[in-house]
């Protein structure tokens, strides 16, 4: 378990440098290990940006399950420090979803989930040539409505999963401001936009035995793109160069404790 961790918090530094390549922050979509009526799990998770996330899942009845996340971030460094695309991050966020579980094997199960949720965003979103060459505060409030498939694999000692999941994302409000010259604010489209979702958890119980231990940490990761991505406006467009940017792909890695 060390050893995977200490892979996964290496491989972080390169990976969050894609995190703020979108004005739009996808949650860590939920897949819990959850087979049977009564079972539930809480978790809470630290994304790579600092962001905090609670997540919950409960099953009241045969097959149904029931699920509630939030994540919250505040603005870690004043407009003054300097520019990196974590240092601009604030967001606050929820989504609720509903769906069923089902037994595949001894140790294999499987979801469909729907949901929606709802976001509001505050990110500097910069770029880098020999000097700075683009640098915008983005601001952006959305909803989102959400269908997911996931498997997860339960053994003794071990867990994993991995799933996708399909988004619309309804912007209601979206713009940038330059950070260099004029500081001058963009209203932005507010087009609406499919995401694709590709994500996977490793979790590692914290006992000898599942029916020992009611906690485990776990690590995952995901991607989060749509189509067509981002691509340059030609002829060039100071409203369209700037809208591009929420076309972009978002990596992201999480560790969280959690409680079956």
């Amino acid at each position: 378990m060390n050893r995977l961790f200490t892979r996964l918090l290496s491989a972080s530094s390169l990976l969050l440098a894609c995190a703020a390549c979108s004005i739009y922050t996808p949650m860590t979509p939920h897949a819990p290990i959850i087979r049977a009526q009564g079972e539930g799990e809480v978790s809470f998770q630290l994304q790579g940006t600092g962001r905090a996330e609670l997540q919950a899942a409960y099953s009241p009845c045969k097959s149904l399950l029931l699920l509630a996340a939030a994540t919250g971030r505040p603005k870690l460094f004043t407009d003054s420090a300097a520019i990196d695309p974590g240092d601009g991050l604030r967001t606050l966020q929820y989504e609720v979803g509903a769906g069923t579980y089902f037994p595949m094997g001894e140790r294999w199960s499987g979801q469909l989930i729907g949901g929606f949720g709802a976001a509001q965003v505050e990110r500097t979103v910069s770029e880098f040539g020999i000097f700075l060459a683009f640098s915008n505060n983005y601001n952006a409030r959305y909803q989102k409505y959400f269908g997911q498939i996931s498997f997860n694999k339960q053994l003794h000692r071990h867990g994993m999963g991995f799933g996708y999941r399909l988004a619309l994302i309804d912007f209601s409000e979206l713009s940038a401001q330059n950070r260099q010259g004029d500081y001058t604010l963009y209203p932005l489209p507010l087009d609406s936009q499919l995401r694709h979702e590709l994500f996977y958890s490793y979790r590692r119980w914290l006992g000898r035995e599942l029916a020992e231990s009611h906690w485990y940490l776990q690590a995952g990761g995901g991607l989060s793109f749509c189509l067509p991505g981002r691509t340059d406006p030609v002829p060039y467009d100071d409203v369209d160069f700037r809208a591009r940017f929420n076309r972009g792909g978002v990596v992201g890695i999480g560790y969280s404790l959690q409680k079956h």
